[in-house]
Formats: structure tokens, C-alpha cells, sequence
């Protein structure tokens, strides 16, 4: 899904907030954690 869906579902109206507080939270972009998470769990 797109970070812009994601933000919206959660409640954000700008995905670039929706990031900017993802960082905060988390310690790395939307992005990043996505390819963390895709790595870690691929068989």
C-alpha cells in the first residue's frame, strides 16, 4: 500500500507528517522499516 493510504487510514491528512512522526516513533522512514520488515521475513 502506499504511504499516502496508510497515513490517511491512520488518520494523518499529509503522508509527509505521516512519515515525519513514523521516524519519530520508530527511529527510521516508512521506508526503511518496510525494507527491514520485507528482508527479515522473506523465506
Amino acid at each position: 500500500r502506499p504511504i499516502s493510504a496508510i497515513a490517511a487510514r491512520w488518520g494523518f491528512t499529509s503522508p509527509a507528517h505521516f512519515s515525519q512522526t513514523f521516524r519519530t516513533a520508530y527511529g527510521l522512514s516508512p521506508r526503511q522499516f518496510r525494507r527491514q520488515y520485507a528482508t527479515a521475513h522473506t523465506d
